[in-house]
């Protein structure tokens, strides 16, 4: 409280010093160590309201607009915010953008992260009216964005997205959406292709055609036709075909990206599925090692980081008895940027135990007793559950 005079702040101002002066706002207060204490408050509660966000604390435009209405409202203050889903389409297309080039880049989402990203486009599934009508340009606009969070969340399209980014495939988007954005939208119809079962003709017809899409594109993207072969590879592994995947996987070998550390462990998996553990082993260790020299350089990187700490869990599931060498296991600063591969298990066995009490109450007991005293029928191998989409970024199998 300096109770600077006009003169005075003007003299502090000609030598370059800006002086702070918060005694008009605690004048009133008559105890001189009350008013420092109120004064001290006021001024650590400014600092901390304009203190930026740590990379990791990324939000998305829809939680930040939840959090303005409620300060407002928690201040008394009446707001006509709108909410997310009533905004105009342009705006909402502007927000999202924003989301998607503000992203930290985790290698998996943080199991909040990929919640709230689902969450802001969710409405599309409860309202399909909202395509109708709209521009070219700006349903290419939308569904592209739209398309990035189901490509972060690794979350499975409804037939009706599916269709819907289908459709701005067509040649007269062309002039809305650059290749990149295309081959983008094509690849996650392909990927969306391992969840569907098949039967529906159209939706098979759409996933060729994206497909074929795809392919045209490798002259551009060279890393696509790698893409293309994992995808297949994945298929094969699943119908227990590994003849096919053998092949599939010396030709992933045979690409110039197949070095990368992401692609050295998705190698890893598929080697360990041919019971090839020597080899994988070599591989998680190869990518451990080029992840560890990166993240020292770049500490602040959320990509490396998050693709480091999947790879640290398979090169510990391969080197339990050895001595570490890197980062501690139980690092702080992994879990502080929410790139800790453990909150993934964590949420898995959330779901299983709820599904499994669900299933419980609603289907008959997993153990029945029998009449006879003593006696009982055992029903746990019958119990099925849904199919549940968690965490599909990393698939490795290791040798029990």
């Amino acid at each position: 409280m300096l109770q600077l005079s006009p003169s005075k702040r003007r003299y502090f101002e000609s030598l370059n010093i800006s002086p702070i002066d918060l005694e008009p706002l605690v004048h009133d207060i008559a105890d001189i160590d009350t008013k420092h204490k109120h004064a001290l408050q006021l001024f650590f509660n400014a600092l901390g309201e304009e203190e930026p966000d740590r990379v990791w604390e990324w939000q998305t435009s829809a939680q930040k607009l939840y959090k303005q209405r409620h300060r407002a409202i928690k201040k008394g203050k009446s707001t006509d915010s709108p909410n997310y889903e009533h905004l105009p389409i342009e705006q909402v297309i502007r927000l999202l953008k924003q989301d998607r080039e503000t992203y930290p880049g985790w290698f998996v989402a943080p199991v909040d992260t990929a919640q709230e990203l689902a969450q802001s486009v969710d409405h599309l599934h409860r309202d399909t009216k909202v395509l109708e009508d709209l521009a070219p340009k700006t349903k290419a606009e939308l569904l592209y964005e739209v398309m990035w969070r189901y490509q972060q969340t690794q979350a499975p399209a409804g037939d009706f997205l599916v269709k819907a980014f289908h459709e701005v495939l067509q040649p007269e988007f062309e002039l809305h959406l650059s290749e990149k954005q295309r081959r983008e939208i094509a690849l996650r119809l392909v990927k969306n292709q391992y969840w569907d079962d098949g039967k529906d003709n159209a939706l098979n017809a759409i996933y060729s055609h994206a497909r074929q899409q795809l392919e045209a594109f490798t002259h551009l993207f060279p890393e696509t036709e790698l893409e293309l072969l994992y995808l297949d590879a994945i298929v094969a592994r699943d119908e227990f075909d590994y003849e096919k995947l053998q092949t599939l996987l010396a030709s992933m070998e045979k690409s110039y990206f197949s070095a990368k550390p992401v692609w050295a462990m998705r190698r890893a998996a598929l080697h360990a599925e041919l019971g090839d553990f020597k080899l994988s082993k070599q591989l998680v260790n190869s990518a451990f090692n080029e992840l560890d020299r990166k993240i020292k350089q770049q500490p602040d990187s959320m990509y490396l980081l998050s693709l480091w700490s999947w790879c640290d869990f398979l090169n510990l599931a391969y080197s339990e008895h050895e001595e570490r060498k890197s980062i501690p296991r139980e690092d702080p600063s992994v879990k502080k940027a929410k790139c800790d591969y453990k909150s993934h298990f964590d949420e898995a066995d959330y779901w299983l135990v709820k599904l499994e009490k669900d299933y419980i109450k609603t289907n008959v007991s997993p153990i029945e007793p029998e009449f006879k005293s003593g006696e009982s029928k055992d029903h746990r191998d019958a119990i099925r559950f849904r199919s549940i989409n968690l965490f599909k970024s990393v698939e490795f199998r290791l040798e029990s």
